[in-house]
């Protein structure tokens, strides 16, 4: 009867894994520091490959789109992951999908620490660039142009389409043909399994493809996995019942006018931003928006939290 007992017990207790938690090597660095959101002066932006990301570890591998060497790095819990011109998480990105890192030194002097991964259309929406196709050659797929953004034209751009790559215009999908010379477009592009030229998935040919097949989706989808898993923060301070939290930037822009008295829940998480405590009520006694520093927000919860620490993660939901 015992036995029993436990065993019933153990399918209605949430059992949380041993968390994983990187070296103070690994993940500090000159102006980087747990707990703070603060984006370090001195930075690399390389255009790269993804090869793989370990979710649990949060280490991507990178291939440099430059000289194709190997670039590994730790990215961190409030890095900025920015897909198809929004916010979204490391399980986005495709293997081999080209992406810009930006990347800080840690304490070693390592450049191994990145504050944000951008995708192809997020970097294209947000600078305001679209590519003016110059050539496209029909026998190679080998397609030239310039780079135009909100300060004019960037520089030249080569890419390549292929039989895989899918054409948008007015929110549908249309024939290769579409593409021509004078052309306006965005694009999602990727590499070969041991190349660094950047091969088309996606090209937009208008807006209103970009915004309704892309954009929105993305933001959907956010606004879903946040009601589902929390939004994601770093614990700042803690005092009797009363906790602090920075909500990470990209999130934080969506809730910057949340009311005081607002009731929430929120939950310990580890590296890897996964819960590992069950869920606590409180209210939003404080809200202060502070931009790239993402929202400071202070709660008070209906009990004394046991699983908040100084520095690591959370999740909350905000109702």
């Amino acid at each position: 009867m015992k036995k029993l007992f436990t065993y019933l017990c153990l399918l209605v207790i949430p059992v949380f894994a041993q968390d994983y938690w990187p070296s103070a090597d690994e993940i500090n660095g000159p102006e980087i520091t747990p707990g703070s959101t603060a984006i370090p002066k001195k930075f690399k932006r390389p255009d790269v490959f993804v090869l793989s990301i370990d979710y649990k570890t949060r280490i991507g591998q990178f291939r440099s789109m430059k000289d194709g060497s190997l670039i590994e790095a730790t990215i961190l819990p409030h890095a900025e992951i920015l897909h198809n011109g929004a916010d979204g998480n490391l399980q986005d990105f495709k293997k081999y999908e080209h992406v810009i890192v930006r990347l800080h030194p840690n304490s070693k002097g390592q450049w191994k620490l990145a504050s944000y991964v951008k995708g192809d259309i997020k970097h294209q929406h947000s600078h305001k660039q679209y590519w003016e196709v110059k050539s496209i050659d029909e026998k190679t797929g080998k397609v030239e142009g310039l780079i135009h953004g909100h300060k004019g034209i960037k520089g030249p751009i080569t890419f390549f389409v292929d039989k895989n790559t899918k054409y948008w215009l007015a929110g549908q999908e249309v024939k290769a043909d579409q593409l021509k010379v004078g052309s306006r477009v965005k694009t999602r592009t990727h590499c070969s399994e041991n190349g660094t030229s950047r091969i088309a998935w996606d090209v937009i040919l208008d807006d209103h493809s970009l915004e309704s097949l892309f954009l929105k989706p993305q933001v959907s989808k956010m606004l879903q996995q946040e009601k589902e898993l929390g939004v994601p923060a770093y614990v700042n301070a803690i005092e009797n019942n009363s906790v602090t939290f920075t909500i990470f930037r990209e999130p934080a822009k969506r809730y910057k006018n949340l009311k005081k008295g607002s009731s929430v829940d929120a939950s310990s998480a580890d590296w890897a931003l996964k819960t590992n405590s069950q869920r606590i009520g409180g209210k939003v006694s404080n809200a202060k928006y502070k931009g790239a520093q993402g929202l400071h927000l202070s709660i008070i919860f209906d009990e004394v939290p046991k699983h908040f620490k100084v520095s690591k993660h959370a999740r909350i939901w905000l109702k």
